[in-house]
């Protein structure tokens, strides 16, 4: 029996590193679908575990008409395969509520046996009150769960944490709730629970999509230019993730509003790539290459 997380949450909330601290739980062979808004994946490079398999699905939800037959498929092909655990990260902006009929399928399709262990949402509580009534999308998440992970739960007040969690209630008080800080459960067992019975209709629709752009440079950079721009770029933006070199060394970048995190990667892809997600009904470009040319002699394309 292959059992099935689906991990959710809106742009920011932590889901990767939850994944990365599930998968650490796990002593089994995994196999892990990576399901990402941009055009280009930039999650899978942060998974840290050697012993599992990763499928990408990236440019849309794995729930929208638009990328759900390569998600059935991809589900099809895992069916397939030796692995116990499969945990499905979905993009930060997709909508679960039609995720039972598309295993429904697949199971059909294969006549093996999958089993939805848990719908896990992440909700960010430094800034689910600011996002909560701006996306839709979050609600449905949060209805969605089996077990709702209010994560960052050490950069709010107690006051604040509390009326977090009654908002949450409000929408789903079936689910099981777990107060994280970097996403750290125990135990795997503790985010298995019973998966309510979904009404199927969805927010996915590629009318209410937000914006997602690709920009690419060449430049000489230095670090410094880089987390300035990206701290001026990532206040207006819902999350701003991707790569980016020196004459010495590579980073990840990941930036959530004013948030901003760089490392050192192994990625040694010369030049900047960012992906960037932004609200569809907000005038992003010309904000973005203003601001380049503050810190930047050098063109930046738009893809």
């Amino acid at each position: 029996m292959k059992r099935l997380y689906i991990i959710t949450g809106f742009l920011g909330a932590g889901k990767t590193t939850f994944l990365n601290n599930a998968i650490a739980l796990v002593n089994k062979k995994i196999d892990v679908v990576i399901n990402e808004f941009g055009k280009v994946g930039f999650d899978s490079r942060q998974l840290k575990a050697n012993r599992i398999n990763i499928f990408e699905i990236n440019g849309g939800s794995i729930y929208c008409s638009c990328r759900e037959k390569e998600f059935y498929e991809t589900m099809v092909e895992i069916a397939e395969t030796d692995a116990e655990f499969v945990f499905i990260e979905s993009s930060g902006l997709s909508d679960p509520s039609n995720i039972k009929p598309v295993i429904s399928r697949v199971i059909q399709k294969t006549k093996g046996e999958m089993k939805i262990e848990a719908v896990v949402t992440l909700v960010d509580a430094l800034r689910f009150v600011k996002l909560n009534d701006m996306f839709p999308v979050i609600k449905k998440q949060i209805e969605a769960a089996s077990t709702i992970i209010v994560n960052k739960t050490d950069m709010v007040s107690a006051e604040n944490l509390d009326k977090i969690v009654n908002v949450l209630r409000r929408h789903n008080n079936k689910a099981s709730l777990i107060k994280t800080v970097h996403g750290k459960i125990e135990d795997i067992s503790t985010i298995s629970g019973k998966v309510k019975k979904l009404n199927g209709v969805t927010l996915n629709k590629p009318t209410l999509r937000e914006k997602s752009i690709l920009i690419e440079s060449k430049c000489d950079f230095q670090l410094r230019d880089v987390r300035k721009y990206l701290e001026d770029i990532s206040g207006e933006l819902l999350r701003v993730k991707g790569t980016f070199s020196t004459s010495e060394k590579s980073y990840y970048a990941d930036c959530v509003e004013k948030q901003i995190s760089i490392s050192e990667t192994d990625d040694i892809k010369k030049g900047l790539r960012l992906i960037v997600i932004a609200p569809r009904n907000k005038p992003v470009v010309s904000y973005i290459k203003n601001q380049w040319l503050k810190y930047f002699n050098c063109a930046l394309n738009f893809k």
